[in-house]
């Protein structure tokens, strides 16, 4: 189901990348049995759109297939303090994109995101779970700018997520958002194997 247009001028974060029309992506695992997170981000038609690579513990590239960066990702993490970790999105001129906190809680983890279309803006996100029958959505004044679906985690021995992003929203920020649901599930079982 396709997502209706967000309100003008929309989420407009990294130049270019912005949905002019309802898309879908599926963003899968390139590589198994690695310790370095690359994904391939494809359109639906299975067209080849972005690659999406882990450089260290703390940055992630987000890159066109033919190679240009479009947005880095800088993750702090807060190990023993039982606060979750932070993410920045940094365009390439080196402006802050977006950041995003999780908040560890008790029972669940909430996310907090805030773009950036300007220097001057900030626009609260909020990330939510169960829109329209998706894993999870991140909303703009009520109304779903992106859903998540997640596929099984081991089909063909990869992660994998379909994403519909709405026309008007940053698809780059879409994308970049699944990628830290990802993150977050892999520090989810590093704690629990650590804990057992």
């Amino acid at each position: 189901m396709s997502l209706p247009p967000l309100p003008q001028p929309g989420v407009p974060l990294i130049n270019g990348f912005i949905a002019r029309k309802p898309e879908t992506f599926f963003m899968q695992e390139e590589k198994i049995l690695t310790f370095k997170d690359d994904f391939l981000v494809s359109f639906a038609s299975g067209q080849e759109f972005l690659k999406v690579s882990r450089l260290n513990r703390k940055e992630i590239s987000f890159r066109t297939i033919k190679g240009q960066e479009v947005m880095r990702i800088m993750k702090q993490k807060h190990s023993f303090s039982g606060r979750g970790s932070e993410y920045r999105g940094v365009r390439p001129d080196g402006t802050e994109a977006f950041y995003l906190k999780l908040e560890r809680g008790l029972i669940r983890t909430g996310y907090d995101l805030t773009a950036y279309p300007s220097p001057n803006q900030r626009l609260p996100m909020p990330i939510e779970k169960g829109v329209m029958g998706k894993s999870a959505a991140v909303m703009l004044n009520g109304q779903p700018a992106v859903t998540f679906k997640d596929g099984s985690d081991w089909k063909h021995a990869r992660s994998q997520c379909h994403i519909d992003v709405a026309p008007g929203m940053d698809i780059i920020l879409a994308i970049a958002v699944n990628w830290i649901r990802y993150d977050k599930k892999v520090e989810d079982r590093k704690a629990v194997a650590a804990a057992t």
